[in-house]
């Protein structure tokens, strides 16, 4: 488990390291990312690890239409925005973090139902995580 503060610090460290620039995605950009220009979905058994007994190992699954693993399933994931529960509603590029929680996560988890595991699907964080 990793906190959105943890991730962010983990941008900085590595930006610091390597001398490139990181950070977390906004949630447009991990949207984009995740729907990889397809207008059609890939079979969710082959890229996502769901209603599973705990986390996969990365790159375990297919990759999406960019390459990319595991961006349904396994482990949500962190992205740069304050969660708005009307983002869609008030569409904005990015929304500034204000207050500590909730933050969005993307993506889903092993744990999720397929129901959960879609590119639009957003989850707010809370404390306990």
């Amino acid at each position: 488990s990793m906190t959105h503060h943890a991730a962010n610090k983990f941008a900085q460290w590595l930006s610091a390291k390597t001398g490139r620039f990181y950070r977390l995605p906004t949630e447009a950009e991990w949207e984009y990312a995740c729907r990889a220009g397809q207008t059609e979905a890939q079979p969710l058994a082959d890229i996502a690890v769901f209603g599973a007994q705990k986390y996969a190992k990365v790159a375990s699954k297919k990759p999406n239409a960019f390459g990319l693993y595991d961006l349904l399933g396994n482990v949500m994931e962190w992205t740069a925005d304050q969660y708005d529960a009307d983002a869609y509603k008030n569409p904005q590029p990015w929304v500034k973090s204000k207050t500590p929680y909730p933050h969005t996560a993307r993506g889903g988890s092993w744990q999720d139902d397929p129901a959960k595991l879609t590119c639009g699907a957003r989850t707010p964080s809370d404390p306990s995580w």
